[in-house]
């Protein structure tokens, strides 16, 4: 008897509709779409199939202009010194990885000029070498991250701008 008052209970509570969220209206003008990406908020995607020619043509001219991830990575790769995300548009990115690049040529530079004004075999000369090695080594991995990270500003170039397009 208790048992099938707990299941009635349970299936009557199971049962029991939630109030349906209304939801918001969408945002109209430039703040709007800028106050929903700053709260992360996607728009829905673009349905190509109900575009109009003129819209496609303006979509179209819109993606021609847009930073292409592959291009970022290599230009970083390649060039290095934040070059990736100065393609793309993100210059605060591209000054941090240019100073990491710059501050490990710089160590090494301070090392290499150490080592050659040192004899070969002392202390000194084996610290410089050294000091060489770890300006390289920062210098590199600053390379690294700047390649890695470069896509990435080129696809926030992207979303931003098909953001304000629409």
């Amino acid at each position: 008897m208790l048992a099938t008052a707990m299941l009635i209970c349970s299936l009557t509570f199971a049962q029991d509709p939630q109030p349906e969220a209304r939801p918001e209206p969408p945002p109209q003008g430039q703040r709007a779409k800028r106050a929903q990406r700053q709260r992360g908020d996607r728009p829905p995607p673009i349905e190509l199939d109900a575009l109009t020619q003129e819209q496609a043509w303006e979509l179209a001219q819109v993606q021609a202009t847009l930073p292409d991830p592959n291009v970022a990575m290599n230009q970083s790769l390649i060039v290095g010194f934040g070059s990736g995300h100065f393609y793309a548009k993100q210059p605060m990115p591209g000054f941090i990885h240019a100073g990491v690049q710059l501050v490990g040529v710089a160590v090494a530079a301070a090392g290499m000029a150490k080592k050659f004004s040192l004899p070969s075999g002392s202390n000194a000369y084996e610290e410089a070498q050294t000091l060489q090695f770890i300006g390289l080594g920062i210098a590199g991995a600053g390379r690294l991250a700047d390649a890695y990270t470069a896509p990435f500003s080129a696809r926030r170039t992207a979303d931003e701008a098909l953001a304000f397009s629409r």
